[in-house]
């Protein structure tokens, strides 16, 4: 279940660095600081979730990681029409 959320915060880090390198001086400040956003947003919890690897991950901590990969799918920068 965790690595679930792992594959899919990677893809995340992945779309959003892609397009700040493949589209940056087309990206609005705005735009920009989304996606950076969006980049530390998912490192961080990846980080956090290997930590609590290393750790031991109770059930209750892997149901709050689980809530998370929720709410930073929900926080994912879309692509806006004609962007890709």
């Amino acid at each position: 279940m965790l690595s679930h959320g792992l594959l899919g915060t990677v893809a995340s880090l992945l779309d959003a660095t892609t397009r700040l390198e493949t589209e940056w001086p087309s990206l609005g400040d705005t735009e920009r600081d989304v996606l950076l956003d969006a980049v530390h947003t998912h490192a961080s919890w990846i980080a956090d979730a290997l930590e609590g690897l290393v750790r031991g991950l109770p059930p209750d901590v892997a149901a709050a990681l689980d809530r998370q990969v929720h709410i930073a799918d929900l926080a994912k920068p879309r692509h806006s029409a004609g962007n890709g």
